[in-house]
């Protein structure tokens, strides 16, 4: 009984009402990414060339634009091994540490902007 039952289920399946699909199809649009504005300042709105935009973006986004200049993350290291670079008293260290208070949060979104 229980295998024929089983059968008869998946064969059958559970069928999707109205309801189900109306949610569905509303998901769906909010899902999906209207526009998409390129680099040089072009609208894009077919899904396959905002697929391609977002791809680009996001291939792009931590690439290190310095290395295109000629200089490197090794070079600003070497840069810095013969400068003569201050080191924070115990004082100072002990300050830093800790959580961050409301008054410092502030103090930091406002200069933000």
């Amino acid at each position: 009984g229980k295998v024929r039952s089983r059968a008869q289920w998946v064969d059958e399946g559970e069928k999707p009402t109205k309801y189900f699909c109306g949610l569905e199809s509303k998901n769906y649009t909010s899902k999906i990414i209207p526009k998409v504005e390129k680099d040089n300042g072009e609208i894009v709105t077919d899904q396959k060339e905002i697929l391609k935009e977002v791809q680009y973006f996001y291939e792009n986004l931590y690439k290190n634009k310095d290395e295109d200049k000629g200089c490197s993350l090794k070079d600003i290291v070497e840069g810095l091994k013969g400068a003569s670079i201050r080191k924070l008293t115990e004082e100072e260290k002990d300050n830093l540490e800790g959580e961050i208070g409301s008054f410092e949060a502030g103090e930091i979104l406002k200069n933000e902007k």
